[in-house]
């Protein structure tokens, strides 16, 4: 096995792929680097001299800045490459934002997706169940799958992606914060493009409340959402079924439309 990685020929840094030693020679891409420092295994080295404030590459791309001078060989990490992001960003469920202006697309490329009422524009077309409490997850899973079972032959045909079931242990015996951040993740996926219909689940009793958790969708999302408590229904089964089964009837007449690329949302989460 190699004893380094340099990912990307621009990269600026490469990756111990084990534990290095101070004095110990690497060659990559035909060039040899003394190691100045001993280098943990997945841990970064300079392949170049940084002084303070240059970019940092991997990748290809920028991953920050040099806080100090780095020479050749040695140990790149928290003590001396900082963030060249600045700011903070409010996060509003169902509302993406750029904060470096808007992008710009080759006006002829598309892509085909499905243009929905609120404008956005999604890759799928699925129904989703959310449940409000992790009291009636495997309820909504086993909806999906009796959904899924009924309606195999739109599935097959590409009318609807999925019926899909999002369980989670939470939104009972919440409070504060820990409450508004389960509200507000399952408000942000009911709100998603993606989501044709959504069905939210509740149980009756638990703290993230189905009226509470609607007041939190952005309203123009709301007309695709519908509900029910388990302890108010006679049979959940039955009446989460029959709401699934408008829900896919309904989202089955959606087509796919060459769409331009600056209708396109991609969602990234860092992998650290």
């Amino acid at each position: 096995m190699s004893d380094a990685m340099q990912v990307h020929a621009a990269d600026t840094v490469a990756v111990a792929l084990r534990p290095l030693r101070a004095g110990e020679q690497v060659a990559l891409a035909g060039a040899s680097h003394v190691l100045a420092q001993d280098i943990p295994q997945g841990h970064k080295f300079s392949l170049k001299a940084h002084q303070a404030g240059d970019r940092v590459v991997k990748y290809g791309l920028p991953i920050g800045r040099a806080s100090a001078a780095i020479a050749p060989g040695e140990h790149v990490h928290s003590h001396n490459l900082v963030t060249a992001l600045v700011g903070e960003e409010h996060y509003v469920p169902g509302r993406a934002s750029l904060s470096t202006g808007a992008a710009t697309f080759d006006e002829e490329s598309v892509w085909q997706g499905y243009r929905r009422a609120d404008g956005r524009a999604a890759t799928r077309n699925e129904i989703w169940i959310l449940p409000t409490v992790g009291c009636v997850a495997l309820t909504a899973e086993q909806i999906a799958r009796s959904a899924e079972q009924r309606h195999a032959a739109l599935i097959s045909a590409g009318k609807i992606d999925g019926i899909i079931a999002y369980p989670h242990p939470h939104g009972c015996s919440q409070l504060g914060d820990d409450l508004a951040g389960t509200r507000a993740l399952l408000a942000g996926l009911a709100a998603h493009p993606n989501a044709a219909g959504v069905l939210l689940l509740g149980l009756g009793c638990e703290s993230n409340q189905l009226a509470a958790l609607i007041d939190a969708i952005p309203p123009s999302a709301r007309a695709k959402v519908r509900s029910l408590s388990s302890q108010a229904a006679g049979d959940e089964l039955a009446e989460a079924g029959a709401i699934i089964d408008a829900m896919v009837a309904e989202a089955a007449q959606a087509q796919r439309e060459p769409l331009p690329l600056g209708a396109l949302v991609v969602g990234l989460k860092c992998g650290g």
